[in-house]
Order: C-alpha cells, then sequence, then structure tokens
C-alpha cells in the first residue's frame, strides 16, 4: 500500500468514526433515541372484557388513552402489567409509567372493557412515550413535542 492510499483510508476511518458520535450524541450530552411504539387493533362486543398489549422500546416515560377520552371504552390502567416494572409512576388521569434509565424494550399489558350499553363502532386509544423523564411544566405535563405517539383501532360490533 502506498503512502496516498494509507493516508486516505486513514482518513476515511477518523471520518466515520467522527461521523457516528455526531449521530449519537448532542451538545446537551441526552440521548437522541426515540421511543418505538408497536400495539394492537381489538375487536370486542358490549359487556367484553380483553388486554391491550403494546410494547415501547427506549421507554422512559409511558401513557395510555382512549381517543377521545370516553366512557365506551375503559382502560383499567391500575391493573396494568410490566415485562420490566416501571421504577415510579406519576398520578395523573391516566398516570404516566416511568422507567429510568430509560427501558430498551418493555411490554406492558392493560385489561380493557366494554360496558354493556356501548353502540357497535370504531374507537380508538393511543400509547405516547417518552424516552427520558421530560422536563414538566408547572401543570407536570410533559411537552409532548418530544413524544411518539401511535393510535390503534377498537371495534365494538354487535352481539
Amino acid at each position: 500500500m502506498n503512502r496516498r492510499q494509507a493516508l486516505a483510508s486513514g482518513c476515511a476511518g477518523v471520518g466515520i468514526c467522527l461521523g457516528g458520535l455526531l449521530v449519537h450524541s448532542n451538545p446537551t450530552g441526552e440521548s437522541d433515541a426515540v421511543p418505538v411504539v408497536a400495539g394492537e387493533e381489538l375487536e370486542l362486543t358490549p359487556g367484553e372484557k380483553t388486554t391491550a398489549t403494546f410494547r415501547v422500546d427506549d421507554a422512559g416515560s409511558v401513557r395510555v388513552s382512549s381517543l377521545p377520552e370516553s366512557e365506551s371504552v375503559v382502560f383499567d390502567v391500575n391493573d396494568a402489567s410490566f415485562s420490566d416494572s416501571p421504577v415510579g409512576q406519576d398520578d395523573a388521569d391516566p398516570p404516566y409509567w416511568n422507567w429510568s434509565p430509560p427501558e430498551l424494550s418493555v411490554e406492558i399489558s392493560v385489561p380493557v372493557r366494554v360496558p354493556d350499553r356501548t353502540t357497535s363502532g370504531e374507537y380508538r386509544y393511543a400509547v405516547t412515550a417518552w424516552h427520558a423523564d421530560v422536563e414538566r411544566g408547572p401543570d407536570r405535563t410533559r411537552d409532548d413535542a418530544n413524544a411518539e405517539t401511535e393510535s390503534f383501532h377498537i371495534t365494538v360490533t354487535d352481539d
């Protein structure tokens, strides 16, 4: 290998290393990871109960809610179960579940029930995740600009 090839190879290697550092860090020292949310579509009849299971990768904080908030589909968030238990919970309605450091991948199961008098139709629920325990405003809410939200359908059919 001549000197020109060695120098070109060395510069390319340094460029790749520096490029990797720039992509994986930022000036604040916080991670640039974005949570990934995967869930399931559900189909229920009035009076039926099931469990909604979803997975969140890079989970620092997670919350689940119906969209819009209604009594047609009820999430029993107080009876949720986790593949890795959160280190804390912010008592809000619905609550925020928190992991520190962020959990690489967590599976969350939340009991869901459809009251007897629910009319058939499409309903939705959302899973919102934040990578880290983000700053909260004076009303203890998180900045949704830093959140990843995915919504899923719940179909309620006639008996």
